[in-house]
């Protein structure tokens, strides 16, 4: 698979409102029809960059909405949310506590890659966004996340 690509648009704002039908377009992309929003935030990113070689302290959580469900799932449950936790017992106790969108899952770091990979759908474009995205886009880099780019 080719590595991740880093594209940042400057007209945000507008491309969301198209993802999410909110603009009346008769020239509406077809690449922006299909879309998987996945929100992404890492926490402990230098554990990260540092391969885990002092601590295991990080964590990721990530927040999907699938565009093709908007207008068939009620809007309580459109949204997907997850917290993967790694790390000491006290680490992954304040992870647990101050996550209050579900529960944190424990996992070992070298399965944070696949358990990120296991949410993005095949053959659908994916969009990341966040607060911070270029940084977490990094992480992904760091941990050398690899998916394919169709958009």
């Amino acid at each position: 698979m080719p590595p991740i690509e880093l594209r940042i648009t400057k007209n945000v704002l507008h491309i969301l409102h198209e993802i999410l039908r909110l603009e009346c377009s008769s020239s509406r992309s077809l690449r922006l029809s299909d879309v998987v929003l996945i929100a992404i935030d890492f926490e402990g990113i230098n554990t990260i960059k540092r391969g885990f070689a002092q601590k295991n302290d990080c964590q990721v959580g990530l927040a999907i909405l699938d565009t093709k469900e908007i207008n068939k799932v009620s809007p309580a449950k459109l949204i997907s949310t997850y917290n993967f936790a790694t790390g000491s017992p006290s680490y992954l106790r304040k992870a647990s506590e101050k996550f209050i969108f579900g529960e944190t899952i424990t996992i070992h770091p070298s399965d944070i890659v696949d358990r990120i990979q296991s949410f993005i759908p095949p053959a659908r474009n994916i969009v990341f966004v966040g607060h911070g995205i270029i940084r977490d886009l990094g992480v992904l880099r760091a941990l050398d996340f690899q998916t394919p780019v169709l958009l």
